[in-house]
């Protein structure tokens, strides 16, 4: 009588996930700085010598615009922008 013997044999395989964590950007501007969490959805602006202000979720209105009242918010690579019932009122440049 003969016996086959079955080797089984087994193949394990890795798979490797790279997951991009979005971090907040930080500009720097000649007036200012400003924070933008992409992913939160939240923008903190902070002229120098007179104050920061911060905006969540609630307050997006774009990609990268946030609304306060008659006040819009707009950041780019660029710059940033602050618009009164669609006036510009201040525009910050970065480095």
């Amino acid at each position: 009588m003969k016996v086959l013997h079955l080797a089984l044999m087994t193949t394990f395989s890795v798979v490797y996930a790279t997951v991009a964590v979005a971090i907040p950007i930080t500009y720097y501007g000649q007036k200012g700085e400003y924070t933008v969490d992409y992913e939160a959805g939240t923008y903190r602006g902070c002229v120098y010598g007179t104050g920061c202000i911060k905006l969540g979720r609630n307050r997006k209105a774009g990609i990268s615009t946030w609304k306060n009242g008659d006040y819009t918010y707009s950041i780019n690579d660029d710059t940033v922008e602050v618009y009164l019932k669609g006036k510009l009122i201040f525009k910050d440049t970065f480095n």
